[in-house]
């Protein structure tokens, strides 16, 4: 079990807090002028499928330009990124809103996810490889990756990163059993995992492996999900 330090946060999103629709004047913006917009299932709930794209608040509008600029960019064998859209002004964000292209049959996972509500704290979230044994000591951990997030989800990084590479059966997952939401925390585990390759190794060779070392993984999170 993961140790648990620092402050707890319920780290879960009242549904009043969500985004109720989309105003009509980020439709405007971003040229789907009276299109109904859908909510997309998953993640936090503010999410919109309006027509050919894809509405989402941003974070903050660097956070929102600095996003769309990595992926307006980035390309490569072996995957697909949604491509940012333009706001009518030119800009990447509009209203505090940024606009993707509808790719279908990509979010399978990000569909599946639900809200998790588990207290969060500060937690080493690349452990795989950066804990080191040695006979007659404590093991060392080392390079520190800071998130605040549910202790249970770095134990789901090293499930993923064990199964994805380093050939572990699935068995392994039961090791995990008593962990709570555990199937939910290896789908955003597997997501983090997944975007964090694709940054690294996109529009090199790499990718390629990267997607055929994923698809079992992801397989066998989205069965665990369905039950």
């Amino acid at each position: 079990m993961a140790v648990r330090i620092g402050i707890v946060i319920v780290a879960c999103m009242a549904a009043s807090e969500r985004t109720d629709t989309v105003p009509d004047e980020v439709l405007a913006a971003f040229g789907v002028a009276g299109v109904v917009p859908v909510r997309l299932p998953g993640g936090q709930g503010t999410t919109w499928r309006a027509g050919p794209v894809v509405l989402k608040p941003a974070d903050s509008v660097r956070a929102g330009r600095w996003f769309a600029e990595v992926y307006d960019g980035l390309d490569g064998p072996g995957f697909r990124v949604p491509r940012p859209v333009r706001a009518v002004s030119g800009d990447w964000v509009a209203l505090g809103w940024t606009c993707w292209q509808w790719v279908p049959e990509v979010r399978l996972l990000l569909a599946a996810l639900r809200p998790v509500c588990l207290p969060s704290q500060l937690v080493h979230a690349d452990l795989a490889g950066n804990v080191l044994f040695a006979d007659g000591m404590t093991p060392a951990v080392i390079d520190f990756s800071p998130l605040e997030r549910p202790a249970g989800l770095p134990l789901a990084v090293v499930a993923v990163d064990a199964l994805q590479w380093h050939q572990a059966l699935p068995e392994v997952l039961d090791q995990l059993a008593g962990e709570p939401e555990l199937d939910q925390l290896l789908a955003r585990a597997l997501i983090y995992r997944h975007v964090t390759e694709i940054v690294r190794h996109g529009g090199t060779p790499g990718i390629d492996r990267v997607a055929r070392a994923g698809k079992p993984v992801t397989d066998l999170v989205l069965t665990r999900l369905s039950k």
